[in-house]
């Protein structure tokens, strides 16, 4: 059973890739963008994922591009959700249901901390459809 959602939503690494590399999705993430940035609603990301999405462009575009992407990435209008004790408990618990990878599993615990919705393209979050809204980037 889906639980009751806010105007929150969290970015997984598959949607911010997409945004940095403008592909499939990149019209939704900057609708979003744009609305929190008028503070209509609110925007998430685990440090763990942003951690992933630094390591991806680093290991294919280099430290240069790398670090400027999280330059950049740090001035959105995005909220970065440090990790404590009940998150990663939470991803734990997530993680060992099935497959999906242990980042992913942030992803899930940061949505059900903040009732938030999840924006993603990944089919790793199929699983859980009938637990969180999930907003698919498609082509």
């Amino acid at each position: 059973m889906k639980k009751k959602q806010n105007d929150g939503y969290v970015l997984d690494t598959f949607a911010f890739l997409a945004y940095y590399y403008e592909e499939v999705g990149t019209d939704v993430i900057e609708k979003l963008l744009n609305q929190a940035q008028e503070k209509k609603i609110s925007l998430y990301i685990s440090e763990i994922n942003l951690g992933e999405i630094y390591y991806i462009i680093l290991r294919d575009k280099g430290e240069e591009v790398a670090g400027s992407t999280l330059t950049n990435l740090l001035k959105l209008p995005v909220e970065i959700i440090s990790t404590n004790l009940t998150l990663v408990l939470t991803a734990a618990r997530y993680k060992s249901r099935g497959r999906i990878s242990y980042a992913d599993c942030f992803v899930l615990a940061v949505a059900q901390e903040k009732k938030a919705q999840i924006v993603t393209g990944d089919p790793e979050f199929e699983p859980f459809e009938d637990e969180f809204p999930i907003i698919w980037l498609q082509g």
